[in-house]
């Protein structure tokens, strides 16, 4: 097993201990009317594209709730709730008959909103891994015929506080044949976005790549902008971002074929990319994003990278991904492959 696949494996690891892990401490006591009539009483888990996550006492796993037939909510937890404006505010919560959705932060008056205002909301956990959200997930291909085998693994983690979030992921991809080349891909890349004002927010980016089809060694991205959520609710969400930044990239071959060693080189460029996320039919969801990096050191040299997602829950946090991924390179700075292309499909789990 390469150092590469062992790093691979020891991630998704460490991903599925932090998510498995109960640190909790919420109370049971949560209560919620629906339209119906029926009261519930136990644990609040989460409001997520207008399904509301809970569990009574006598239930052995969470129930999906309508989020529009919810009547009445009560709880003494603080939630991170997420708003329409783009605001997120820690605070008690409470949901009336009449629709109007209070917030009570800790030391400060309370806060009114229209219940369809309210995007989502998660728990206050008294620890940072109770904190994470994330994502697991592999996939395995075999073709008789032609002794091909490919092997993809990637994982996600993510946190959010008031003001400020981030996001760590990882995917790496394997093909090998018989008689043919073996081909590899990785990506890492963190994400921090920092609310500014209500709708508006700071972004760092930081990723490292390596891609044998485009004879890429090492490429690493670091630099930030500001964006904007274009458009947010419990079913869509579009945002936009733009800024600058600074990339440093070794290829394992030379400009000049005739010439041994490596090439590196550095590179200032834009970033300018939109993310679009679609929840439908309460089991499917698309994300998709597409970044381009027009060259400042390289005039006429442009970048992309386009990957599209669609995710099928199977079971409840088990589903089927299938994603689409393009990187493009106008002008690579040595004699290599312009396209890097393939799909995946694979299972994951959330949590």
């Amino acid at each position: 097993m390469t150092a590469t696949w062992r790093t691979v494996l020891a991630c998704a690891a460490a991903i599925a201990v932090a998510g498995g892990a109960d640190v909790s401490a919420k109370r049971k006591d949560d209560r919620l009317v629906m339209n119906n009539g029926d009261q519930i009483v136990g644990e609040i888990k989460k409001l997520q594209h207008g399904q509301l996550s809970f569990k009574a006492d006598y239930q052995l796993d969470t129930t999906q709730l309508d989020w529009s037939k919810v009547r009445t909510l009560q709880s003494a937890d603080e939630f991170l709730v997420v708003l329409r404006s783009g605001a997120r505010i820690t605070a008690v919560i409470e949901l009336s008959a009449t629709g109007l959705f209070t917030l009570t932060p800790p030391g400060a008056p309370s806060i009114t909103a229209a219940w369809s205002d309210v995007i989502g909301f998660t728990p206050v956990e008294t620890r940072f891994l109770a904190q994470l959200t994330g994502s697991v997930q592999s996939g395995f291909g075999y073709t008789s015929g032609n002794g091909q085998t490919q092997f993809s693994a990637s994982g996600a983690l993510g946190y959010q506080a008031d003001r400020y979030s981030f996001d760590l992921s990882g995917n790496s991809t394997f093909s090998d044949q018989t008689d043919g080349a073996r081909t590899s891909r990785n990506t890492a890349s963190l994400t921090n976005q920092l609310d500014i004002r209500p709708q508006w927010f700071a972004l760092g980016i930081g990723s490292l790549e390596t891609s044998s089809q485009q004879d890429l060694d090492l490429r690493t991205t670091l630099g930030g902008g500001i964006g904007r959520w274009l458009h947010r609710s419990d079913r869509t969400e579009f945002l936009a971002f733009g800024g600058t930044v600074y990339t440093h990239e070794a290829y394992s071959a030379p400009p000049d074929p005739a010439q041994p060693g490596s090439q590196m080189t550095n590179n200032i460029e834009g970033v300018v990319g939109v993310d679009f996320t679609l929840f439908r039919f309460k089991t499917t969801d698309i994300e998709s994003r597409l970044t381009v990096f027009p060259s400042f050191s390289t005039p006429g040299r442009v970048r992309l990278n386009y990957a599209p997602t669609l995710n099928l829950e199977i079971a409840h946090n088990l589903y089927w991904n299938f994603t689409l991924y393009e990187n493009y390179d106008s002008q690579p700075p040595v004699n290599a492959n312009k396209n890097d292309f393939g799909v995946t499909n694979s299972l994951g789990w959330r949590f």
